[in-house]
């Protein structure tokens, strides 16, 4: 019976070694397993601020995008008035064009007329004073 208790008592130690061992063994995969999550947690964090921070400068982009395209229509909108502008001002400078040119040509045909007066009144006051030299 002593051995035999000897023997269980040898056992239950050998036994209690084990799991004492299997526990030590447990305990550090456990602080090894925690820390490898504190880590994870950490990149997730990092992670999250990453993705909050991408998030915030698409939406800066788009509001900036949408502000170049209200400029951009605005632009558009200013450029199609100016053509129509410059066309009716190249319209205006083509009747203006052609109006002087209609002056130039009625005043060139009244200097013509007005200098065959001129020549014409020379003429009757030669003649007229070659009438008066001859009454003489």
């Amino acid at each position: 019976v002593l051995e035999m208790n000897a023997k269980v008592r040898i056992e239950t130690e050998a036994l209690e070694s084990q799991v004492k061992e299997v526990l030590d063994n447990a305990k550090a995969k456990l602080r090894e397993l925690n820390g490898d999550i504190e880590q994870l947690n950490t990149e997730n964090s990092e992670l999250n601020q990453m993705i909050e921070t991408a998030e915030q400068q698409k939406k800066d982009l788009k509001d900036k995008n949408k502000s170049l395209m209200d400029e951009l229509r605005h632009v558009k909108t200013q450029n199609e008035h100016l053509a129509k502008k410059k066309l009716e001002l190249l319209a205006d400078i083509k009747s203006a064009k052609e109006e002087l040119a209609g002056l130039i040509d009625r005043s060139e045909q009244e200097k013509l007329a007005i200098c065959k007066e001129i020549k014409n009144l020379k003429e009757a006051e030669k003649q007229l004073n070659e009438a008066k030299a001859k009454e003489k």
